[in-house]
């Protein structure tokens, strides 16, 4: 696991410094107070970026992703689904089984004229955690770990950066729900990708293709 991390720095240690440092912003301000602040800026320009970018989060880019995958490695293609489907689900039961009552911003700002995004179906319940920004976090820590280029890595941290502050900006979530929901994606990528890396299985290193050779 050491190697792991020391060979994925690049995307590793700029989230690990923008975390502690959002982490003062948890601690200082409340939940509410982050989340009106940050709704007072839209443009039409972020309103079509942010409103088609969260879609990196909702589980079908690393379904695609990895049946792609399975064309080259078994292994990557189970790293891949597998990471993306165990964040989804973890944040899935956190949200439903040990959150059930945390309000997505809208409901819980009911009584403030919040700025929604046109188009844009937004929820009121189950908000803690983020399933999309753990989905995203996880899919990008993934394919960030199958690279050894270093722009990619970092095109990686950047990509899962806008897709979970996409879930703020368009009021699907708070700031809080998307950190720890990172975080989960974070961790379980780590986890799936260090055990199926390391399990044994001459199959695990085919693909379809060599298959039908």
């Amino acid at each position: 696991m050491g190697k792991i991390l020391r060979e994925n720095k690049v995307f590793l240690y700029p989230f690990l410094i923008v975390w502690l440092l959002l982490a003062v912003i948890l601690f200082v301000f409340h939940k509410a107070t982050i989340h009106m602040a940050i709704n007072q800026f839209h443009t039409s320009y972020f309103d079509f970026l942010f409103k088609n970018i969260t879609h990196l989060g909702d589980g079908l880019t690393p379904t695609f992703l990895a049946l792609i995958f399975l064309f080259f490695s078994f292994r990557k293609a189970i790293i891949l689904g597998g990471s993306s489907l165990v964040a989804g689900l973890l944040a899935q039961f956190f949200k439903r089984a040990v959150f059930p009552d945390m309000l997505r911003p809208k409901a819980y700002l009911k009584d403030v004229e919040l700025y929604l995004v046109p188009g844009v179906e937004v929820h009121d319940f189950f908000s803690f955690p983020s399933g999309h920004a753990s989905t995203a976090f996880s899919m990008f820590m993934v394919l960030a770990l199958f690279s050894r280029k270093k722009p990619v890595k970092l095109f990686c941290f950047l990509g899962a950066l806008l897709t979970g502050f996409s879930r703020i900006y368009l009021s699907q979530h708070f700031f809080v729900d998307v950190y720890f929901g990172a975080i989960l994606g974070i961790v379980v990528a780590l986890f799936v990708y260090y055990f199926v890396y390391n399990a044994k299985g001459d199959w695990l290193d085919k693909s379809l293709t060599s298959l039908r050779t």
